[in-house]
């Protein structure tokens, strides 16, 4: 049947999926490719919901998966998460998400190390997937280097319930969804981190780790309030860099998957950047309004690691982390952390070239922005240099 039951336990995710839907067919820019991808992208979240339903009603226990002290990455893009989540997975006792698994959480993954069928067919179908995005956009690369058996973003879990991060900078026609977004309450942020959470338990309930799980995306700032609502005792790790490198690096980044739904010159450059700016004000806004808010025995849940001095020294970065929040690092981390950076040097995949100007910003505009200078305050990272 098509019952909502196989899609959840209520309709709360009908809303969102029909504003962005609407917001696809009503934008005259798009190409008929793009219309396509958008609406493969929607129906691939539909199926990925029935089937964490359908494993949780054959497997109940994945509900009682136990998941302690989760470690989240926080930041906004480009403020050095991908190559903080790359040191912490070097825990072999931590358990993070590969890509193919956060595309399509159910059924659960099994565990490798103890069963001995074929390869499942999920990490072949993403293999395909990502060999056909990065021919067709070679740049991609250098921007957010993606492996189908590597650790990954958990935004793919949030977008199962249609918490949508990309979408509204990316499409220029998706304004009442970006609305819809923003007026979310943190209850019913509560109820989305709680579908996160059953996704994590999914993709546990055969491999568990031997300590904490590591989890990263910039979704996660916008909400931190319902986040550790869901994941008392998380330990989040908020990663911080100037705004102009963020802001310009994030409009670079969008005008690139542009091409993948828009001809070049039906793409607004300077929208792109109205629409990344209102997405990191906000952003900020809410990080340091959550933030703000705690008690401040909670605070000591939320560590802030600059950009540079995570890329001054990866290792003393962190060992603080471990320190801070009270956990035994591995013996032998320290000489993997080297290892990875040997073989992970700044720019591997190409230097990622963009200017404010490009989007109709400019640094000494940003610098003075009231939105930022509550985060900047809060946090003490600078805007500009």
């Amino acid at each position: 049947g098509n019952s909502l039951l196989e899609f959840g336990d209520d309709d709360d995710f009908m809303e969102p999926l029909r504003l962005q839907a609407e917001g696809w067919n009503t934008d005259n820019k798009v190409t008929l490719f793009g219309l396509r991808t958008a609406s493969s992208c929607l129906q691939d979240i539909l199926v990925n919901r029935a089937l964490i339903y359908k494993s949780v009603r054959e497997t109940p226990n994945i509900r009682n998966v136990p998941i302690n002290r989760p470690v989240f990455i926080v930041g906004f893009p480009r403020t050095g998460t991908t190559l903080l989540h790359g040191l912490l997975n070097l825990d072999s006792r931590c358990r993070t998400f590969k890509l193919w698994e956060v595309l399509s959480p159910a059924p659960p993954p099994q565990n490798p190390t103890t069963h001995f069928g074929p390869p499942d067919p999920r990490i072949a179908a993403t293999h395909k997937g990502i060999d056909w995005y990065f021919t067709m956009e070679p740049q991609l690369m250098s921007m957010h280097p993606m492996d189908t058996e590597k650790e990954d973003e958990c935004c793919h879990l949030f977008e199962q319930n249609f918490v949508d991060r990309h979408t509204p900078i990316l499409a220029q026609n998706q304004d009442k969804y970006w609305q819809w977004l923003k007026n979310r309450s943190k209850e019913d942020m509560v109820k989305a981190y709680e579908f996160y959470k059953l996704q994590l338990q999914t993709m546990m309930f055969h491999k568990r780790p031997l300590s904490h799980i590591v989890l990263k995306d910039p979704t996660h700032a916008m909400f931190l309030d319902a986040l550790l609502e869901v994941f008392p005792d998380a330990c989040v790790v908020h990663t911080t860099r100037n705004v102009t490198s963020v802001v310009g690096s994030t409009c670079s980044g969008f005008k690139v998957l542009s091409k993948n739904y828009y001809f070049t010159g039906d793409y607004s450059k300077q929208q792109c950047g109205q629409r990344a700016l209102d997405y990191l004000t906000f952003s900020a806004q809410r990080m340091s309004e959550a933030y703000t808010a705690l008690p401040s025995e909670k605070r000591r849940q939320v560590l802030t690691l600059p950009f540079s001095e995570l890329v001054k020294s990866p290792s003393k970065a962190v060992e603080n982390i471990y320190e801070h929040f009270g956990m035994d690092m591995p013996p032998d981390m320290l000489d993997r952390i080297a290892h990875y950076m040997a073989l992970n040097p700044s720019n591997k995949y190409g230097k990622h070239k963009y200017s404010l100007e490009e989007f109709g910003l400019n640094a000494s505009s940003l610098d003075s922005a009231p939105e930022f200078r509550e985060y900047t305050s809060t946090f003490g990272c600078r805007t500009t240099g």
